[in-house]
């Protein structure tokens, strides 16, 4: 029985994870070693407290860059996240995954959360840490078949305006926990 003068508080530890998970860019900043510029830092808010998000940017303005970035601290901060990144095609899915490796390059941190490498091969590519969570990478293909099965907390549609809306409907909305 818990008495009044018993406290149970935040560890540092926990207070620090706290903190990061409420602030997504010093989170960025600090444990991936990214500096965002203005635009990405509003993006990221948005993705980070947003159910649904969409981002209509231009080419070469870092979409796939940030998406990756987002994909990797939510792995880190939310244990047993299981995060999916689907594109029309597997070589599409691969351009986020570069950036993930390009990622894992740069920040010790990341490095240290993961179980071994990013594997990537001809069928998908994955990212496992020891926390429980991963991000794979999957092509949806012609009717969701390649993904028909799988369970995400998040998922990143890639090119979405390229994806079968009857497919989304019927496979990828109802895989979402």
């Amino acid at each position: 029985r818990m008495m009044k003068s018993d406290k149970y508080g935040l560890t540092k530890n926990e207070k620090i994870i706290k903190f990061y998970r409420e602030h997504p860019v010093e989170a960025m900043r600090d444990i991936l070693g990214m500096d965002l510029v203005w635009f990405q830092r509003v993006q990221l808010r948005e993705l980070w407290t947003k159910p649904y998000c969409c981002m209509k940017w231009g080419r070469g303005a870092s979409k796939s860059s940030l998406v990756a970035m987002y994909v990797v601290l939510k792995a880190i901060l939310y244990p047993e996240s299981s995060i999916g990144i689907i594109a029309p095609s597997f070589r599409q899915t691969g351009y986020i995954f570069d950036y993930i490796d390009k990622l894992y390059m740069k920040s010790a941190f990341f490095r240290a959360a993961t179980v071994g490498h990013v594997q990537r091969t001809t069928e998908r590519s994955i990212a496992k840490f020891h926390n429980g969570s991963f991000i794979e990478g999957l092509p949806i293909g012609n009717d969701g078949s390649k993904i028909r099965g799988r369970r995400y907390s998040i998922a990143i549609l890639d090119e979405y305006t390229y994806h079968n809306e009857e497919t989304i409907k019927l496979v990828v909305r109802p895989f979402l926990t």
